[in-house]
């Protein structure tokens, strides 16, 4: 992906604002050799910190005990701008409007039940806001069975790279023009 500072979001905080409001990332690990694997989850990003949580079997859990360097992907597409909303006839114009970041992170298994009840607390109240559940930190006895099955992982944020392409090549009327065209 190319980074062209016309696509850089203008501050460190609008990153992190962005980070916070995702539903979900992808996660990808890899082993000594061969191809990276992949998972989508929901994260809870806390400052420099992200957290995961995998169940106790997923392979990706095997390959951040063996190589604990990952890169976690946050992305939001907004749509694809056919080519003619800037030229009838010129198909290079054609684009898609997105955020984007990229997060390099080294990741630790947490081994206290305890620490893991009280991230998995916070993350049920990020996207459970309602409530409708036992609280994990006050009722383990309640998750002896199911805590153990699952493990958080704790990302130490070591870079961001971001991309925001919105339009911001694109004149204030093409814009407008672009987004009755953009599909989402």
């Amino acid at each position: 992906m190319q980074h062209y500072p016309i696509y850089q979001p203008q501050s460190p905080r609008m990153i992190q604002q962005f980070l916070e409001k995702r539903p979900y990332c992808v996660l990808i690990t890899h082993e000594e050799r061969g191809p990276p694997t992949t998972g989508f989850f929901n994260p809870l990003v806390e400052g420099e910190s992200i957290y995961l949580h995998l169940h106790r079997q997923d392979p990706q859990l095997k390959q951040l005990q063996l190589h604990p360097d990952a890169t976690l992907v946050f992305n939001d597409y907004h749509g694809y701008v056919p080519s003619y909303a800037k030229d009838p006839e010129d198909a290079s114009f054609a684009t898609m409007f997105y955020r984007f970041a990229e997060i390099r992170a080294r990741g630790l298994v947490i081994d206290s039940m305890e620490e893991s009840a009280a991230v998995l607390e916070r993350m049920m109240q990020r996207y459970q806001p309602e409530g409708g559940y036992r609280s994990l930190i006050e009722h383990q006895e309640f998750y002896a069975r199911s805590l153990p099955m699952i493990r958080v992982i704790h990302f130490k944020v070591e870079s961001v790279q971001a991309k925001w392409k919105l339009g911001q090549n694109r004149t204030a009327i093409e814009q407008l023009y672009a987004h009755s065209f953009m599909h989402t």
